[in-house]
């Protein structure tokens, strides 16, 4: 009877390890599902304090950062600024004219010029227009006259001025033979 129970207990303990194997293994299958579904978190290992992380310097940008943009903007800031002013200068010293006699061509702000032309040489005018002329509706108005080119610039709608003036030149021949 020793024996059986002897028997009986080494069974037990033999099969509680299988039991508890079993639900190790159950409980193993279920973790793995679970941790399909989960990240799995890392084991933390006690590892020694670390000295902990002082600044010891920064690098800080130089104002030469600024140099170039500001080197440039000196330069050309005022010479952008000096260039619209000459460019108004002169918009605002020039005039082109067309009257019943003659056209008249009024350039310069110091020293003031004026070109007449008769209506002859002025029906005989050249329109010369660029690609940007073109779309945004500006051209140059030339007159040759004894070789020397005599030119307006920035003309809005320079065909329109040369047909005025084919037809103020038409207009004072028929007066001329109407008399």
């Amino acid at each position: 009877a020793e024996e059986t129970a002897e028997e009986t207990a080494k069974t037990k303990t033999a099969d509680q390890p299988e039991a508890a194997d079993g639900a190790a293994k159950a409980e193993g299958a279920a973790t793995a599902a679970s941790t399909e579904s989960q990240p799995v978190e890392p084991e933390v290992v006690d590892q020694p304090a670390e000295v902990p992380e002082k600044p010891l310097a920064q690098a800080k940008q130089s104002l030469m950062y600024f140099f170039w943009p500001l080197i440039l903007t000196i330069l050309y800031v005022p010479a952008g600024v000096i260039w619209i002013a000459v460019r108004y200068l002169k918009y605002k010293s020039q005039g082109m004219v067309l009257t019943n006699k003659r056209l008249v061509i009024l350039k310069g702000l110091f020293k003031k010029k004026q070109y007449m032309f008769s209506l002859d040489l002025a029906a005989k005018a050249i329109v010369t227009q660029g690609f940007l002329g073109k779309k945004a509706g500006y051209g140059t108005v030339s007159i040759i006259y004894q070789k020397k080119e005599y030119s307006f610039d920035y003309v809005r709608d320079p065909q329109a001025f040369v047909d005025a003036c084919k037809k103020a030149y038409e207009d004072t021949q028929d007066s001329v033979t109407s008399h």
